[in-house]
């Protein structure tokens, strides 16, 4: 047994295992309730805050979102051939978190199996996480480099419309102004540079329309994309 977690009211517990099952259990009898398969060791475990979801990470390089009142798979949320070590909820349930042996954590949306965001632990396996209570902030434990780091997931809605404008030009390769670069660069979070080039397929996407469209309707572009 590799994994376990209780629900926010104690009557279950879910249990995750090397016989590439989850299980959850009846707390007050023991009663195993619901048998969760993947296709290799489950590694990690977590409920949802009302208990109505359980997410499991597994070898087999899938996380999985579950039903806990049927047992029934609702969502497989997938990194590239690598063990799915990590796994947690948001606590308004609308987010999870998935960590990797690829070095990634993917933040997913639990009611579209789409990931919004991806985050990249330069050449550190991903081995435990967890939301801040209001779902703001990220810890990320990590296996190689001896730290923990918490990484703020809202880091694009303190942008300003300048900030947004070098990011369009960045990935257009436009020419920009060095003095002005240096300046709108001084108050831009360190590592954005590497979030934007570990995004989502998606936000590159958004980044070059919005790019090639430039201005007011460029910006609006990108901001539409990043209130998701």
């Amino acid at each position: 047994v590799s994994s376990v977690c209780f629900s926010q009211d104690g009557t279950r517990a879910l249990t995750g295992s090397n016989d590439s099952t989850a299980k959850i259990w009846n707390t007050k009898t023991g009663e195993c309730l619901y048998t969760l398969d993947h296709n290799s060791g489950v590694q990690a475990v977590c409920f949802s805050q009302d208990g109505t979801r359980a997410l499991t990470g597994s070898s087999d390089s899938t996380a999985k979102i579950w039903n806990t009142k049927t047992g029934k798979c609702l969502r497989i949320l997938r990194h590239k051939y690598c063990t799915v070590e990590a796994v947690c909820f948001s606590q308004d349930g609308t987010r999870a978190l998935t960590g990797s042996h690829d070095y990634t954590v993917k933040i997913w949306n639990i009611k579209t199996g789409e990931y919004l965001r991806i985050f990249r632990r330069k050449y550190c396996v991903v081995q435990a996480m967890c939301f801040s209570q209001d779902s703001t902030r990220a810890l990320i434990g990590g296996a190689f480099d001896n730290t923990a780091k918490i990484w703020n997931l809202n880091w694009y809605k303190d942008l300003t419309c300048e900030q947004i404008q070098l990011l369009l030009l960045h990935y257009n390769k436009q020419p920009i102004n060095s003095e002005h670069l240096n300046t709108i660069t001084a108050t831009l979070p360190e590592n954005l540079q590497e979030i934007i080039k570990h995004q989502s397929s998606g936000l590159k996407k958004y980044l070059i329309a919005g790019a090639a469209i430039t201005g007011i309707a460029g910006l609006y572009l990108l901001w539409n994309y990043l209130q998701k």
